[in-house]
């Protein structure tokens, strides 16, 4: 059986703190070859900059010959997908959290004096 690990990445992470993860990926892996790595991104500023380091953090995890699973929030998911990092990377993301519900677009409405000509 693997070992698994929880590593926490906040989407504003600096490259230092970034290259610390990488370097906690790679000394666990070495501890335990082939194992799963959770790596929960919290909600925040989801970015170019954050798919980077996930894809950072994946191709640490699979050189030192294990992965990573990703949860995180659907703005995450969705520049994942649309960038194909998602794809090239072999990352899977579990969706933390609901997408905020859009309201329904009515139409126009004004309010208006019934006494008031129509233009």
């Amino acid at each position: 059986m693997s070992a698994r690990r929880r590593l926490l990445l906040f989407p504003e992470a600096t490259g230092a703190e970034v290259l610390l993860l990488r370097r906690s990926i790679r000394a666990h892996l070495l501890q335990s070859p082939g194992s799963v790595i959770e790596c929960v991104v919290l909600d925040g500023h989801v970015d170019l900059r954050t798919v980077e380091a996930v894809a950072r953090l994946q191709l640490t995890a699979r050189r030192a010959g294990g992965c990573i699973r990703l949860a995180g929030p659907p703005r995450l998911a969705e520049l994942l997908l649309l960038t194909g990092v998602a794809a090239a990377a072999g990352l899977r993301v579990q969706v933390i959290g609901q997408p905020k519900e859009r309201e329904e677009a009515g139409g126009v409405q004004e309010e208006g004096d019934a006494g008031d000509p129509v233009a």
